[in-house]
């Protein structure tokens, strides 16, 4: 059996992490398949990232594939696609080309189902797909409302770096009261809701900032207010000791398909903050290992937070470990057990 997943997410030095879990994924699995079994990744990285430059990206990215293929001298019996379109037109070139009767599986990740499906061009290449995938239970709902075959879902995979300490980490132990860790982005990561959101809580908090973003102009608007410590993009294994290190996972986002963030720091044993999307839905059990709060009510979200912070060390410890337990079936080598399953009876 080969297989060859393709994506149109690829870590870059523009962009660490787009689509660093597809690698993740790829490298998980080549490590599991039996020695009649193989896995090639064939992807575009996350480079210029403007208009223009997506158009040639996109252009070179297709243009190159048949020549990736012949190079590889292999017939692949299975295509699994990570982000449905257009990169979809990949893997029909090559069942149009090369092999006919290889079987398409897609994984959606979110945007991929809002913002196109309504097109001519979005909905052609729908009745080639043999298996589609959902990284959440509400987003796959979303792809069953225009795809009529079955749906699956499984979650992208956290690394098996993140596990829990021997020893709980008490509230006193832990430096930073929140951690935010993603991209300092207005539209769908909501860093501009979290921003108003410190301006008015009125305790003074120590908050740990990862990542970077166009809005990271707005930290400085809370100086004054807060200690702010502000790091560039981490690679994962040095975020381990942030999430070990805080009170709070907080994530504001008003569109996330999963958010492998929340899962990670879960695992990490930290309770996690977070607005109602698809992600934290799939994973946050209010009170249970972490909590909600609204999107756009400032002084509900500033009340909630300012009393999780003042909450005692025997429900935290029990928020803690229940964390650390629901995050356990997100793990990378988890998830690729059940990829290389469906792969063995797609092809069978």
């Amino acid at each position: 059996m080969n297989i060859l997943i393709v994506s149109n997410m690829y870590p870059s030095v523009e962009k660490k992490y787009s689509g660093l879990f597809v690698l993740n994924q790829f490298n998980e699995l080549k490590s599991q398949l039996n020695s009649n079994e193989d896995i090639d990744f064939f992807y575009m990285k996350r480079t210029m990232t403007n208009f223009l430059g997506s158009v040639i990206k996109y252009m070179l990215f297709f243009v190159k594939f048949p020549f990736f293929v012949l190079d590889k001298r292999k017939k692949y019996d299975i295509v699994h696609v990570h982000y449905y379109y257009p990169t979809i037109y990949i893997a029909l070139l090559y069942k149009f080309i090369f092999n006919s009767e290889v079987k398409i599986i897609v994984t959606f990740h979110g945007a991929d189902v809002d913002f196109t499906k309504k097109t001519i061009f979005y909905k052609l290449p729908l009745k080639y797909i043999d298996l589609a995938i959902g990284v959440s239970d509400n987003l796959s709902k979303k792809i069953s409302s225009f795809y009529k075959g079955e749906v699956l879902t499984i979650s992208a995979g956290i690394m098996n770096d993140f596990k829990p300490e021997k020893r709980f980490k008490s509230l006193a132990n832990r430096e930073y009261d929140l951690l935010y860790v993603g991209s300092f982005y207005k539209a769908d990561k909501g860093f501009d809701i979290l921003i108003k959101i410190l301006k008015n809580i009125e305790l003074q908090l120590n908050i740990c900032f990862i990542g970077s973003g166009d809005q990271e102009y707005l930290i400085n608007q809370i100086k004054s207010f807060h200690k702010i410590t502000k790091i560039n993009d981490l690679c994962q294994s040095e975020i381990i000791k942030y999430y070990y290190n805080s009170r709070y996972l907080i994530n504001t986002s008003r569109m996330e398909s999963f958010g492998l963030v929340i899962a990670e720091s879960m695992s990490c044993g930290t309770p996690v903050i977070a607005t109602k999307t698809d992600g934290s839905l799939q994973q946050i059990k209010n009170r249970g290992n972490g909590f909600f709060i609204p999107t756009e009510n400032t002084l509900e979200q500033t009340k909630i937070i300012q009393e999780k912070l003042k909450i005692s060390e025997v429900n935290y410890k029990e928020m803690s470990l229940n964390g650390i337990k629901d995050a356990a079936k997100y793990k990378l080598s988890n998830i690729t057990n059940q990829l290389v399953s469906i792969y063995k009876t797609i092809n069978s």
